[in-house]
């Protein structure tokens, strides 16, 4: 299956920064290497508790991240 994306090459490239950030708390965290072994628990205590140091603007846009990275 080929995965076609929508958007400019820079906001994918956006997604992608975010998503790597997004795997490297969840694997320090619970120590899971793989994205097929996330739960929906996972990525919602990122969003929770995990990016608490960003602005809620920032926050946003790792939620639209989350929601990408839930849908495949």
């Amino acid at each position: 299956m080929v995965a076609a994306y929508i958007g400019s090459a820079g906001g994918i490239a956006q997604h992608t920064r975010r998503g790597e950030r997004i795997a490297v708390l969840i694997q320090t965290r619970r120590g899971l290497q793989r994205p097929e072994q996330w739960r929906a628990k996972h990525l919602r205590w990122v969003l929770e508790r995990g990016l608490g140091d960003l602005s809620p603007a920032s926050r946003y846009h790792y939620y639209r991240t989350a929601r990408v990275l839930a849908a495949t």
